[in-house]
């Protein structure tokens, strides 16, 4: 009989009542147990196991130490030694003290460069504004002078002018005012006398008219104390209202002359000559000549002038020249003559 053969007849036996025949693993085989030691009843117990099952039991109630041992190991595995983990911490501090270190040099490296370049650009931009500071300074001293000659200048040529335009006191009679005096001195003026003339730079200064061989000084009148506009006293000069425009603005300039005197021509003893078209030149002061063109003319009883016309540019224009003198007849009894004869003229731009 096979040992396989014996196993499977012992474990039949097993199951009979009264019968305590139990199979017992040894060196040599199966090999039955002693009635009298395992006098047991075995209808309560369970069935009894093979050797495959008592191995694989056994094997199952040591897994889980095994499996105990074996997750100790995995933790044992996972979880570094402390000696370990203190050692490469140590060197991780290490390694960020030096890091720390060197980014800390070179932030400091960096801020002492921009501090540099910060000083030069901060001295390049003193040293500019120092020149532009010297630069203002400099011209404002410039200009303070320029406007002290400018004012000296002017002072002078006011004084100068002023002397010229005073009536000598030898000239004067006793008694008589400006007025009275208007057109009575006869005296040619000397060739160099134009030349000489001096007035306030935008004043005007002399006056051309070519087509009547005119060439004449023109000095400042006021208001005689009747209200009429002042005449000049030599009836070779010519006279500028100096309540009236200046030709480098917008106006008209208003001028007047003699058309004769106690014994000669005067000035303007032929402006009724001009006619449309025809040109006259005021120069200035500071010698800049201006243009002008006859636009209209008329001839008119004395107390008959529009001096509100005669104050204005003629028709649309806005810069002017307008010229009055006298015509006619002469009224012994009042001193002067009839009419007015009045030319109008416009700025040529």
């Amino acid at each position: 009989m096979t040992r396989s053969s014996r196993q499977s007849n012992s474990l039949q036996g097993s199951h009979v009542r009264n019968q305590l025949v139990v199979p017992r693993r040894t060196e040599k085989g199966v090999r039955p147990v002693s009635p009298m030691i395992n006098f047991v009843d075995n209808s309560a117990k369970a069935p009894v196991s093979t050797p495959a099952q008592v191995k694989q039991d056994t094997a199952s109630k040591k897994l889980p130490a095994v499996t105990r041992k074996i997750s100790d190991t995995s933790e044992l595995s996972t979880k570094p030694s402390r000696r370990y983990s203190h050692t490469k911490q140590d060197g991780a501090d290490t390694s960020s003290k030096k890091l720390h270190k060197k980014l800390g040099a070179t932030a400091h490296k960096t801020q002492l460069l921009s501090n540099g370049v910060n000083r030069a650009k901060t001295k390049t931009s003193r040293r500019r504004l120092s020149w532009r500071r010297h630069a203002i300074h400099f011209i404002a001293l410039a200009l303070i002078l320029l406007s002290g000659y400018v004012s000296v200048d002017t002072w002078l040529t006011n004084r100068r002018v002023e002397a010229q335009n005073t009536i000598p006191a030898s000239s004067e009679k006793k008694g008589e005012t400006h007025q009275d005096q208007e057109g009575k001195d006869e005296t040619p003026p000397a060739e160099n006398s134009l030349a000489t003339y001096r007035v306030a730079a935008q004043n005007p200064r002399a006056l051309y008219i070519d087509k009547l061989g005119v060439a004449a000084k023109i000095k400042p009148m006021g208001v005689n104390s009747d209200g009429s506009m002042q005449a000049p006293l030599n009836v070779y000069d010519a006279g500028w209202y100096n309540a009236s425009a200046v030709p480098s603005r917008a106006g008209a300039v208003m001028i007047d002359g003699h058309v004769s005197g106690p014994t000669q021509g005067g000035l303007f003893e032929n402006l009724g000559k001009l006619t449309q078209g025809d040109t006259i030149v005021i120069e200035t002061g500071d010698r800049k000549q201006y243009t002008y063109r006859v636009a209209g003319k008329e001839t008119v009883d004395r107390h008959k002038v529009d001096m509100q016309k005669f104050a204005l540019p003629y028709g649309n224009a806005t810069k002017g020249v307008n010229l009055i003198t006298c015509a006619g007849k002469w009224q012994e009894k009042d001193q002067t003559f009839n009419q007015r004869t009045i030319v109008y003229t416009e700025l040529v731009e």
